[in-house]
């Protein structure tokens, strides 16, 4: 038993290499027999799938736009901004939707610079999450949107050059 401990990582890697030697042994043979008739038999039944396959994949595309026409919304109250995750989407990509519904609605202008900026600095004050679900919420403060739009505002000419780096 203890021979098996080990040893069982190379006895596992003898056994895939054997299987593997065996696959390729008998892939090889028998391909040169076919007649004809079955070669006739086999373009028809190609056609016929590769009908089925292109039907198949318009119906997928269309099942995809579908899902992707499905946008997350900033949902708006008096001092908070909130948004709800939908397939595909993370942290930056909502934050990014909050930003652009307040520089909408305040007015503000922001370079492509300061807007990643922004973005950043207020995804850096969510917690740490790598995965979201859909329907995971994101919250934020019309002060927390004010002070970074403000401080993206601030930026001085270096900073800005810094961040363009990024785009």
């Amino acid at each position: 038993m203890e021979f098996l401990k080990k040893n069982a990582r190379t006895i596992v890697i003898a056994l895939l290499i054997v299987g593997g030697i065996i696959v390729i042994s008998t892939s090889g043979s028998g391909k040169n027999k076919k007649t004809s008739d079955q070669n006739t038999t086999k373009t028809t039944q190609e056609k016929a799938t590769n009908e089925n396959t292109n039907t198949t994949k318009s119906t997928k595309k269309a099942t995809k736009n579908e899902i992707s026409s499905q946008e997350s919304k900033v949902n708006k109250t008096d001092n908070i901004y909130t948004i709800s995750a939908v397939k595909n989407d993370n942290q930056t990509t909502m934050v990014r939707k909050i930003i652009a519904l307040y520089t909408k609605d305040s007015s503000a202008k922001l370079s492509a610079e300061q807007e990643l900026y922004a973005e950043t600095n207020l995804v850096n004050t969510l917690p740490r999450n790598n995965l979201i679900f859909v329907g995971d919420t994101i919250k934020l403060n019309k002060s927390q949107l004010k002070t970074v739009i403000d401080n993206s505002h601030q930026l001085t000419e270096y900073q800005i050059s810094l961040w363009a780096q990024y785009l």
